[in-house]
């Protein structure tokens, strides 16, 4: 919604006095098998998860541009690095956030804008139990969806949120264009 994206900068300047770090935290999951998927789908799909990305850092950027320690990082996920059953469009609409978090740090290093993105692996959320509810057997939903992992269960919110406040902090002031697996070890296995 336009009138939203351009009520949200007024509202961080009013309300805040301006912007040092921006989270970027979109994001649906339906679960629908590949031959299942309509264009209708995975035009939403992509539009919350990426396209929504987008637009926001181009509302925020006036304000991004005027802190002496700019951030944004750009929540990703396991599945833009690798093939999760069920959910090929969530997949592709995260690998392209990756491609938006690079092009957007490298487009803005020289103002001093860092870009990063973080690929949770799965996280105990409503989302997450929508996911493994669309499974016939819950306990094989969530061993399937595990099962590549070194560290075999769901993060808690807290252990990603962790991850973010750090990336957007100006401890991490020499990281931009990362992009940062938080997958109890999924894409290593």
């Amino acid at each position: 919604d336009p009138g939203f994206l351009a009520g949200l900068g007024g509202h961080a300047e009013t309300v805040l006095g301006g912007l040092d770090g921006l989270c970027n935290v979109a994001g649906v999951s339906p679960a629908i098998p590949f031959e299942q998927t309509t264009p209708a789908d995975f035009d939403w799909i992509m539009g919350v998860n990426c396209k929504a990305q987008m637009l926001v850092i181009q509302v925020m950027l006036p304000l991004l541009r005027r802190s002496d320690a700019a951030s944004i990082v750009n929540v990703s996920s396991v599945g833009g690095r690798v093939a999760l059953p069920h959910l090929v469009a969530y997949g592709a609409s995260k690998a392209a956030v990756i491609g938006l978090t690079r092009g957007v740090a490298y487009e803005f290093a020289a103002e001093g804008i860092r870009c990063n993105a973080v690929c949770p692996g799965g996280i105990e959320t409503p989302m997450a139990e929508r996911v493994v509810g669309s499974f016939a057997d819950r306990d094989a939903a969530i061993a399937q969806l595990t099962g590549r992992q070194l560290l075999k269960r769901f993060a808690a919110p807290e252990e990603i949120a962790s991850l973010i406040a750090y990336l957007v902090s100006t401890e991490a002031s020499f990281i931009t264009g990362a992009v940062i697996d938080a997958d109890a070890g999924h894409t290593s296995s």
